[in-house]
């Protein structure tokens, strides 16, 4: 009787946390990822699971590493919050040049920019992106070099008149 007992007794201690036999197992949490626009700067907030964000981890803290832009600048003086965004940015920019992407619509990732040629060509004004927010010229040529580009030309009101083809600025023969 008193082993019996015992024996209840320690069931109970051991598994008092775990759910009855009856009882449906919860889901585990799934990862959330949230993206919002403010102000012209995309605002990200993502829940992961302890898999996905040691992954996320080991991507981001080798970029993030204090760095000094020359030798001759001494310490970096971001934040770690700073360098963390920045290493985020990186990151996106080496996924955009990875060759196993998921295409959209047969495409592969594409951002959509409007700028006059003219403004291009002399490096002033601002390109338009598809949701609207402007970017300065100099981030469009950036954009432009390592980038598919498919000339349009408008009509007063913005209607296109006439699509050309996709052209590459640096080709992958003259890149490599």
């Amino acid at each position: 009787n008193e082993v019996r007992k015992f024996g209840e007794d320690l069931l109970y201690r051991l598994y008092q946390n775990d759910p009855a036999p009856g009882d449906t197992e919860p889901a585990p949490p799934g990862n959330e990822h949230i993206m919002r626009w403010k102000n012209g700067r995309l605002e990200i907030r993502a829940k992961l699971d302890k898999v996905t964000g040691a992954k996320y981890e080991a991507l981001i803290d080798p970029l993030a590493k204090p760095r000094p832009q020359t030798s001759e600048e001494g310490p970096d003086r971001r934040s770690r919050e700073a360098r963390e965004g920045d290493a985020l940015a990186e990151l996106i920019d080496l996924m955009l040049r990875a060759d196993q992407l998921p295409e959209h619509g047969g495409e592969p990732v594409t951002l959509t920019l409007t700028m006059p040629y003219d403004d291009l060509a002399n490096q002033i004004g601002h390109a338009t992106l598809d949701n609207g927010d402007h970017i300065p010229a100099d981030q469009a040529r950036q954009l432009a070099c390592n980038a598919g580009i498919i000339p349009i030309v408008l009509g007063g009101t913005g209607q296109p008149l006439d699509i050309g083809r996709k052209t590459r600025t640096f080709p992958a023969a003259i890149r490599r």
